[in-house]
C-alpha cells in the first residue's frame, strides 16, 4: 500500500507541473532478462519490469520516478529530483535520489 501511495503522489506531482509553460513530460518503459545494478543481480536472475516518468523544466529543474520488479515478488521505487545548468564551460548537475523498497523497508536509501 506504502507503495501505490507514494507512486500516487509522485505521479501527481508530475503531472501538475506539467502545465507550466516550457517544459517536458517523458515517460519509459522495459522489459529484462535480469535486472543487475553495480554488478549484482536485483531479479534474482530472473526478468524484470521497470518504467518511469521523467519531468524537465528549461530551468534545469527535473523531477522523476522510477520503479521495477524484483526477485521474490518484491519492487523498487527510485525518486529523484535535481538542477541543473552551465556556468560558462562548466556543466553541473546537483540532486538527490531515494531509493525505496516497499516489501523491505530497512534498507531504503537516500
Amino acid at each position: 500500500m506504502k507503495f501505490n501511495k507514494l507512486a500516487i503522489a509522485v505521479g501527481a506531482a508530475v503531472l501538475g507541473l506539467s502545465s507550466i509553460a516550457q517544459a517536458e513530460i517523458s515517460a519509459n518503459i522495459g522489459v529484462t532478462s535480469n535486472y543487475i545494478w553495480r554488478g549484482v543481480t536485483q531479479s534474482g536472475d530472473e526478468a524484470a519490469v521497470s518504467g518511469g516518468v521523467d519531468y524537465a523544466h528549461d530551468s534545469g529543474f527535473y523531477l522523476g520516478t522510477w520503479a521495477s520488479s524484483l526477485g521474490g515478488g518484491g519492487e523498487e521505487l527510485d525518486i529523484y529530483a535535481g538542477f541543473s545548468g552551465e556556468a560558462g564551460d562548466i556543466g553541473y548537475d546537483i540532486g538527490v535520489n531515494r531509493y525505496m523498497y516497499p516489501s523491505a523497508n530497512d534498507i531504503d536509501f537516500t
